[in-house]
Parts: structure tokens; C-alpha cells; sequence
């Protein structure tokens, strides 16, 4: 499986607000039946370090990243991106996100992060996708 050929949701690694991210899209993606259609990957990971240009990876990181090879989006309009992906009514809710609202929550991730602490990416469902 190439990397580079993947949908891959690129997160900041020690954000515990990112990390929760990817718990609610892996929790929430449409077609949980088959084989699962998103991955992940720190924005600190090596895998990062081959597919995203630096300015992607390096502080004060611009936000979330989603990659599916052809393209990168980042922040507001990655999440529109992840959309499709997404059971009713999450597709739509993302598909709306505004850049003001996401840059708002973008910028208070730390402290979101300090209040509620990191998470456990170490359940099954996740690790199996996480990458690097």
C-alpha cells in the first residue's frame, strides 16, 4: 500500500484537540463495513516529512491537513474535503465549515487541549490506521 495513494488526515501529533479528531472520524466515517477509506498521520511523523511540503509541517502549524495524493487542503477547507467521506448528517455539517469558525478553534486548540488533556489513540479501530 503506497503511502502517497491514500487519504490521509495529518493531525498535530500532541494536540489532545487533534487527537480526539481523528477518534470522532474514525467513529463517524460512512461505510464502516468495508475496509476503511481514511488514515492518519502526525504532522511531526516521517511519513509527513516525505508527502507534505514544509510549510505544512513547521510551527505554528496552519491546522489540520488532508491529503489524497492529487491534492492537500488545509484547515477550513480540509474539513470540507473530509465530508464525503462521512455518515448523515456529519457529511453535511463539514461540508459547511466556515474559515472563521475553524480558524477560531484552530487557534484555541492548546488551551482545549490543556483543559481536557490528550486522549488514547491506542484503541484497535485507530491504531490499525494510523500510519508511520
Amino acid at each position: 500500500m503506497n503511502p502517497a495513494h491514500l487519504s490521509i488526515v495529518f493531525f498535530d501529533g500532541p494536540c489532545g484537540l487533534c487527537q480526539r479528531s481523528v477518534k470522532w472520524l474514525v467513529l463517524h466515517e460512512r461505510g464502516r463495513g468495508g475496509e476503511p477509506k481514511l488514515h492518519f498521520a502526525s504532522l511531526q511523523s516521517n511519513l509527513a516529512a516525505d508527502l507534505l511540503p514544509v510549510e505544512l509541517r513547521t510551527p505554528p502549524l496552519e491546522g489540520l491537513v488532508f491529503s489524497t495524493g492529487a491534492e492537500c487542503k488545509v484547515g477550513a477547507a480540509a474539513v470540507r474535503a473530509l465530508a464525503p467521506y462521512l455518515q448523515w448528517p456529519y457529511r453535511w455539517l463539514l461540508a459547511f465549515t466556515p474559515g472563521f469558525g475553524y480558524g477560531w478553534i484552530a487557534r484555541q486548540r492548546m488551551d482545549l487541549s490543556r483543559r481536557w488533556g490528550t486522549c488514547d489513540l491506542e484503541n484497535t479501530e485507530v491504531r490499525e490506521r494510523l500510519l508511520d
